[in-house]
Formats: structure tokens, sequence, C-alpha cells
């Protein structure tokens, strides 16, 4: 007879490593579920701005009135407006920001000093570049060749 008997159980060094790699996959789910809610984020604010973008030209054809999609890139607003009622508003709140670059001035100048820009539909005119940025990165610029002339006070 064997006076010995086997032990069934794990030994500690197993248990270890088991805990070693189920930790190293909870931190990689971690990241990368945190990394795809980011992006699922960037593209919510760029789609409220394309849309809004959008409204301007479709809601001036359809109802055969003035349209005008209103940047305010100090207080970081879009709003457009049809027919003299705001139809549509949205507030780029950070780490997002607004940046409009006009394409007709020397060296496309960013025009980060003005309050107040009404695009409105017309053929022709001065080609224009509205971008979205997180922080200091630029997620997504959009033409702004449908709404081509504006008028801007400062």
């Amino acid at each position: 007879m064997n006076l010995r008997q086997r032990s069934t159980g794990f030994t500690l060094i197993e248990l270890m490593i088991v805990l070693l790699i189920a930790g190293l996959l909870a931190v990689l789910t971690v990241t990368a579920v945190s990394g795809y809610m980011r992006r699922g984020s960037n593209l919510n604010v760029v789609a409220d701005v394309q849309a809004l973008v959008r409204l301007v030209p479709m809601q001036a054809k359809k109802n055969l009135c003035a349209a005008h999609l209103y940047i305010d890139t100090k207080s970081q607003r879009l709003e457009a407006w049809v027919c003299g009622i705001r139809q549509r508003q949205l507030a780029v709140e950070p780490p997002y920001s607004i940046q409009l670059t006009d394409h007709s001035l020397k060296n496309d100048a960013e025009l980060s000093d003005v309050n107040i820009i009404w695009y409105t539909p017309r053929t022709g005119g001065a080609s224009a570049t509205l971008s979205v940025y997180e922080g200091a990165t630029q997620i997504q610029s959009i033409d702004l060749s449908a709404v081509t002339s504006y008028h801007a006070a400062r």
C-alpha cells in the first residue's frame, strides 16, 4: 500500500498564473471598450454637425425661402435658420470644438476671431471648411461648398 496520497487541488503557482492571465484580459478588454466608446462619441458629434450643415441647403430648396447657417466660433454654436425661424441648434461642448477656415483668404486663414457667420446658399462664391476638433486633433472636415457666400460680424 502506498502511504502517500496525492493532493487533488491546484498549487499556489497555478492559481497565480490563472489570476495574472485573467487580469491581463480584463485590462485589454477595458482599453478596447473605452477606445470604441470614444470613437462612437466622435461620430455622434461629427454626425450632428454634418446633419445641421446639410439641413440648410436642403430646407432652402424645399421651402423656397431663405435658409442660413449661423456659426458662432467663439461660443462654439451652430444654428440652422429657415424662413426666419430657427429650426435646429447645436452647442459643441468640450473636448470638441469647431473651426471655420476660409480658403479664399491668403494662407487659408482660420476665422477664430469671427463671432457670427451667416452662410447663405448661393451659386459660386468663396469656399470654406468647417472642421471639428477633439482637443488639438482634427477629427472631421466638412466642405461648405453648398453654402458658399457668407457675412461675418466681428
